[in-house]
């Protein structure tokens, strides 16, 4: 894939209220020669669907990357999907469809991708990836059973190595044009099997594989159900989630 920083700034910031809100705005702004942002904390971090994401100083990452080069481009999910990876392969780590980073069934990072319309009208993917390092404490309602490199007996880099490690590791993967190109690196690391995910609507249902057109393949009441997804990481694709 091409690095989105490939002729860009990476800017680092020791605290920022969201690396995504600010690359958002960056694209809104028409700021063509910024790649991504970088912090070692978050105070307003945030997940996909407006999730709270936990990101205290010094132990985490939060990354968050405008995929310039990848302009409308069609199947814009498959570019979370394409991060979540290179972040797995970076420090060694499982997947869990469609965004999760994990060891052991537990999660230790997750991806946003976002939407923002340029000057253009073009929809540029802004897609944000956070890394638990070395937390060793989390606050009740944080959601995925998380851990941290450092509980889980990983090495645990400082935040700018661990964002170079998965920019790199994005260098490698395939362009992400349809679930083929990913299928076989995601399948070495997949730990999607057996996840309880609720459905729209709210049932439950259990994971049992992901179909070839990379959608969720979900049991629930013994019924079969395929999650699209573009439902998964949007709602509705077609509109912007900033």
């Amino acid at each position: 894939m091409k690095s989105p920083i490939d002729g860009r700034t990476l800017e680092y910031f020791d605290s920022v209220e969201s690396t995504q809100d600010y690359v958002v705005s960056a694209v809104l702004e028409g700021r063509t020669d910024l790649g991504g942002a970088l912090a070692g904390h978050q105070t307003r971090g945030r997940g996909r669907h407006g999730r709270k994401w936990f990101s205290p100083p010094g132990s985490s990452l939060s990354l968050s990357v405008a995929f310039w080069d990848y302009a409308d481009w069609e199947r814009p999910e498959l570019l979370g999907c394409a991060v979540a990876l290179a972040a797995a392969e970076a420090f060694d780590c499982g997947v869990q469809w469609p965004n999760d980073v994990v060891i052991a069934g537990r999660k230790v990072g997750g991806v946003i991708v976002e939407l923002p319309q340029d000057s253009a009208g073009r929809r540029i993917p802004v897609v944000g990836v956070g890394i638990n390092l070395g937390v060793e404490a989390f606050p009740p309602d944080v959601d995925g059973d998380p851990t941290s490199l450092q509980s889980e007996g990983h090495d645990v880099p400082t935040a700018d190595a661990a964002a170079r490690a998965i920019l790199d590791a994005l260098r490698s993967v395939p362009e992400p044009t349809e679930w083929a190109s990913l299928r076989e690196r995601w399948g070495g690391r997949d730990e999607t099997v057996g996840k309880a995910y609720k459905l729209p609507g709210g049932k439950p249902g259990i994971a049992r594989g992901i179909s070839e057109s990379g959608w969720l393949i979900v049991e629930s009441d013994g019924d079969v159900v395929i999650v699209p997804s573009a439902d998964a990481w949007f709602g509705d694709p077609r509109r912007s989630r900033s």
